[in-house]
């Protein structure tokens, strides 16, 4: 609840109070001053606003941009910087603090597993993936028994975070 609170107060923050940082130059530059801006020196976090943390679903989607960028050992701390996150809780979440703590805000997402999975193997994070294999295997075997059904699809009546942040469906 905490954290809800904090996040909604930082986007009435950046919503009503200073503008987002405004960055100068050829498209280029823009885009690599906003992902130096974006590098906390451990992690790639979320945006420049209210989504300061690491979550995996957008990390997940920015990643083929942030390996064209030439972006993959910032990649693969920030999803090492995950992972201590998660070997601490046991589970993989939808956001990670910038303190480390992990959490599923404002809910379990059914597709947080799968950004993680397709993150681990657009970086080949073999290393990565021997170190946390315990934790993956745990996670997927939760994932079977309690969110596919019988056939294998997600069961209809899990309530889970949709695409959009912070609704429930």
């Amino acid at each position: 609840m905490i954290a809800t609170t904090r996040i909604m107060v930082s986007a009435l923050r950046h919503r009503f109070g200073p503008a987002f940082p405004k960055f100068s130059g050829s498209a280029e530059e823009i885009l690599r001053a906003s992902l130096e801006r974006l590098w906390t020196g451990k992690f790639f976090r979320a945006g420049l606003g209210h989504y300061r943390h690491f979550w995996i679903r957008d990390f997940g989607i920015a990643l083929p941009g942030l390996l064209a960028a030439g972006h993959h050992d910032r990649a693969l701390a920030s999803l090492e910087f995950a992972f201590a996150a998660y070997r601490r809780v046991n589970m993989v979440t939808t956001v990670v603090f910038s303190n480390g703590l992990a959490s599923n805000l404002p809910g379990p997402a059914l597709d947080s597993l799968g950004w993680l999975l397709a993150s681990l193997r657009a970086l080949d994070a073999r290393p990565l993936i021997e170190k946390c294999r315990d934790l993956l295997t745990r996670e997927l075997e939760r994932i079977k028994k309690t969110v596919l059904d019988a056939a294998g699809f997600p069961k209809h009546y899990l309530r889970s975070v949709g695409l959009r942040d912070h609704i429930r469906y």
